[in-house]
């Protein structure tokens, strides 16, 4: 999923009552270290939580939101709060012949949850919108029992993407006393979504993480084309408030220029972007757990390249990391590398690629693969299997680490 902006707030909060306005109290230390933009943004969020923790209470709205994001849109489970408002402005909504109506008339009619002054409602409407927030569903809501369905609602974190404090709704039916103000406040975690849904506001970032394709090569008789087939993670990366995990396989190898010099490259980088929910059916073993990448590696893996590299790694921005390997391989044709020195088809040489990448976690996995072990091994028994097969269309299951596994796809093509 997209990097989330990340609000550093030292923060403490009291609740007389569950019929009573929580007050958020910000320290000194915390008041010092946020920009008047960020106390706003902090404020607004909080706003919007308590409005949705009434709102959720109408099954229509639930509805409608599904609808949105089961329509996958975007790079994870999320819709903006643009969206929601105005689906009329999004060209998929507007194609979709369905009445998307709900959401705005219900923000509409309890935006005096806050007691808010007249005007304040479109205010909070349009902060919304143009500062790129958006309503995640870390779970799909039928990842429940049918009983167990409305969500709690919170928002980004104040300190770190893991655990924050939200509104969990009470219903009518329990019994409690129903009030436009009636929710408690819950510590909201990974732990809490095991056993209750949620929606998340989040500030999103504006640029997405890109999939670049490496370059064609000029046609052979014969192309060893590889690919990443299916993936299979199955522990989260990545704090609850952070959304998904963005896995990113790099391929590296060698550029030999025209006159026989020879540079290690990272020249492929393939990004793969797991949802919470995917990653939680696959922590429980479940076939739908499994991504279906299918996105090319290696256009054409020449038999004179002994090793290509391969790495993984999770991107965010939490820390600038260093990856640096080294690999083998031969040249293919005779080239000439001064005026005096010409390296032979098939003489051996080492290379080092190195890559610098954003992660709060050291690589995944790299490794130099050799080219022989490859093949030998990418339709036997590795030592996983899924269900009693050691192959997923007919090509093995490899551990890169305990918590992920993927396929490599071959195929031979001719021209």
């Amino acid at each position: 999923m997209r990097n989330f902006f990340y609000l550093l707030v030292l923060a403490t909060f009291f609740v007389a009552s569950c019929e009573k306005r929580e007050e958020i109290v910000l320290d000194n230390a915390a008041k010092l270290s946020l920009s008047q933009d960020q106390l706003v943004m902090i404020e607004k969020m909080d706003e919007a939580s308590k409005i949705l923790s009434k709102m959720v209470l109408n099954q229509d709205v639930l509805n409608e939101v599904s609808a949105m994001v089961n329509k996958k849109m975007y790079s994870d489970d999320f819709v903006f709060f643009e969206d929601l408002f105005y689906p009329q402005r999004n060209a998929l909504l507007k194609s979709a012949r369905m009445d998307f109506s709900v959401f705005e008339a219900e923000f509409d009619k309890n935006y005096d949850l806050l007691g808010l002054k007249s005007g304040a409602m479109d205010d909070l409407k349009n902060y919304l919108i143009e500062n790129n927030l958006v309503l995640y569903v870390p779970y799909p809501l039928d990842d429940y029992s049918s009983d167990n369905q409305i969500p709690s609602i919170s928002f980004h974190p104040l300190l770190n993407d893991s655990t924050n404090y939200g509104y969990e709704p009470i219903p009518p039916s329990s019994g409690k006393s129903a009030t436009m103000k009636s929710y408690d406040v819950v510590d909201i975690n990974e732990e809490y979504s095991v056993s209750k849904p949620l929606y998340l506001i989040l500030p999103l970032e504006p640029e997405d993480p890109i999939v670049k394709d490496t370059p064609i090569p000029q046609p052979k008789n014969k192309l060893d084309e590889i690919s990443i087939g299916h993936v299979y993670l199955r522990n989260q990366l990545d704090g609850l408030f952070s959304g998904g995990s963005e896995l990113r396989f790099e391929k590296g190898g060698i550029n030999v220029s025209a006159d026989g010099h020879v540079t290690g490259v990272f020249d492929n980088i393939l990004g793969c972007n797991i949802s919470r929910s995917t990653i939680r059916y696959a922590s429980k073993g479940w076939e739908k757990g499994f991504v279906n990448l299918n996105a090319v590696w290696e256009t054409n893996w020449k038999p004179e390249e002994l090793e290509l590299v391969f790495a993984v790694w999770e991107e965010d921005d939490k820390s600038e990391r260093t990856l640096t390997l080294g690999g083998k391989t031969t040249y293919g044709t005779d080239v000439k590398l001064d005026s005096f020195v010409t390296a032979k088809a098939g003489q051996e040489f080492n290379y080092t690629v190195s890559k610098k990448f954003y992660s709060q976690d050291e690589v995944i996995y790299a490794l130099a693969w050799d080219r022989n072990w490859f093949f030998a091994t990418n339709k036997i028994d590795n030592g996983w299997s899924f269900r009693g097969a050691f192959t997923r269309d007919g090509f093995s299951y490899r551990v890169l680490r305990n918590d992920l596994i993927i396929t490599m796809k071959h195929r031979e093509l001719y021209y």
